[in-house]
């Protein structure tokens, strides 16, 4: 669980660094 939410944090935040961060803090699969 933790290791699913540290990812998510992180392509999260490398979404909001790129410009184009999603609403959902939930990531499905990796962009």
């Amino acid at each position: 669980m933790n290791l699913y939410s540290a990812g998510a944090a992180a392509d999260n935040a490398y979404a909001y660094g790129s410009g184009t961060s999603m609403a959902t803090p939930v990531v499905t699969g990796s962009l």
